[in-house]
Formats: structure tokens, sequence, C-alpha cells
């Protein structure tokens, strides 16, 4: 039973603003995780969204703005604010490249990573290596570097070896 449901069946309806929007249900402790009926609290949505502005928890101050039609430069701030919150905090999910290898992993493993048939030999991306530290030489000139993407967009296709018919 999700929070909402529990706030009801305890107090019963969710009260509504004079905008007809029904109001948000607050955790008064900030783990909302924790939904023991002593720790819920209906408030209006603007209030709910001053109380986190406050507390410097931007994101919720972007689920909450996102429900109150914010526009896309006021979300982004919030999201903005929210990453360096979490790089300060040690807990952004791009800290430390445990995240992005295991997902590049998972991702080439499962045939659906987007280098997949550019030519980049699908092992060197398990083993987590960066298309970008491929080396790579062209066919008709002999001409080589360094990143798959520079070669398949670049080289690859306007060598001018290639284009003549060399």
């Amino acid at each position: 039973m999700n929070y909402r449901q529990i706030y009801k069946q305890y107090y019963g309806s969710i009260p509504t603003d004079n905008n007809g929007r029904t109001y948000d249900i607050h955790h008064i402790d900030g783990d909302r995780t924790n939904n023991d009926i002593t720790n819920l609290i209906a408030i209006p949505v603007e209030e709910h969204l001053a109380i986190h502005k406050k507390q410097k928890d931007y994101g919720a101050c972007l689920r909450i703005a996102a429900k109150l039609n914010f526009s896309q430069q006021e979300l982004s701030n919030f999201a903005k604010l929210h990453s360096k919150q979490q790089v300060y905090n040690g807990t952004h999910n791009f800290l430390g490249g445990a995240i992005q290898s295991a997902t590049q992993k998972r991702l080439s493993e499962s045939g659906t990573h987007n280098f997949q048939g550019s030519g980049i030999n699908n092992s060197m991306l398990a083993d987590g290596i960066h298309s970008s530290q491929i080396q790579w030489s062209c066919l008709c000139c002999r001409q080589s570097g360094k990143g798959s993407t520079n070669f398949k967009r670049w080289h690859g296709n306007q060598c001018k070896l290639k284009i003549i018919g060399y």
C-alpha cells in the first residue's frame, strides 16, 4: 500500500486546493519509505515545494515543480542543483565509473550497445575499454588513429583513396 492510500485509509479523502489539485502527502522526517501515519501530512503543493526548497532537497523540488507545470528552464535549474548536490555528497551515479563500466558491459553483452555493428570488437566493450581508446587503421590509405566514431563518421566514409576507387 502506498503512502497516499495509507493517508486516505486513516484520515479519509485527501483535500484539494482552489485549483482542484489534491494536496501532496509530505513525509515529515524526509524518509519516503517511512509511511507510518504519524509521518504523513497533507499540504498544498506550493507549500510542499517551499518546504523542500528550504531543506535544499532539490530532487524533491524537481518532482514537485514538474506537477506545477514549471518552465523547462526552472525544471532544468532544479535538476542542475540536484546533480551538483549529489556530486558534492558523493552519491551521483556517474562518480567512480563503476556504473558506466557495468552498463557498457551489459549493453554489449545484450547486443544493444549503440556501437553494435560499427566494427568495434564487442569483447573490448565487455572488457570495459571505451571506444575512444580503440586504435583504427584505414584499409585504403593505411592512415591510423584512435576512437571508433572518428573513423566511422569522418575518415572511413571520406577516405580519398576509397572515393576514387583506389
